[in-house]
């Protein structure tokens, strides 16, 4: 998929964002000389930037919304395909009725990559085959974890997760099922 048909947008649209962006930084953010366009250095800082801001704006409306006492706002959920399919879907169901200004959003990623995505904010939740036990963090943000290995959260997360239905909890029935 390109960016275009990601972005809802024309290729022209897109062409010509990029060009108006390019102007204003005052260098070129994408290299256009290969079949295949890539970022160029510009290009990348700027996306990393982009990308950190957009996780602060995110992190900003969780905390807005949990001094609210509302269960609203963006939560994402990290899923190997077949979690997907049979544990994340059948829950998100249950979940949205629940919490109408919820606003899912399920991504599929699995095993480090993950798990990196959940300790730098990247996303709220993250099903898992293996929880990389035995694996240091380079990043510095340690995981939490509950009795047996169940359930690993970023510190301070397992609150936020939990007030959004997303967390059950230890001794409680997995997500989505009713006891």
């Amino acid at each position: 998929m390109d960016a275009a048909q990601l972005l809802h947008l024309s290729p022209s649209a897109v062409s010509q964002q990029l060009a108006q962006l390019e102007r204003e930084v005052g260098l070129p953010l994408v290299d256009r000389s290969r079949r295949r366009v890539g970022l160029t250095p510009a290009g990348h800082l700027l996306a990393a930037r982009a990308e950190r801001i957009e996780q602060e704006l995110a992190e900003a409306r969780r905390e807005l919304t949990e001094l609210s006492g509302r269960v609203a706002g963006p939560v994402t959920i990290a899923a190997f395909s077949t979690a997907i399919c049979h544990l994340v879907a059948p829950a998100l169901r249950a979940i949205v009725e629940a919490y109408p200004e919820l606003e899912p959003r399920v991504v599929e990623l699995e095993g480090a990559a993950a798990l990196r995505e959940l300790r730098t904010g990247g996303c709220d939740m993250v099903v898992t085959e293996h929880d990389g036990d035995g694996v240091a963090s380079s990043d510095g943000h340690d995981l939490a974890s509950s009795p047996g290995g169940r359930r690993r959260v970023p510190r301070g997360h397992a609150r936020r997760l939990a007030a959004a239905g997303l967390d059950p909890g230890p001794g409680r029935p997995p997500l989505g099922r009713q006891p």
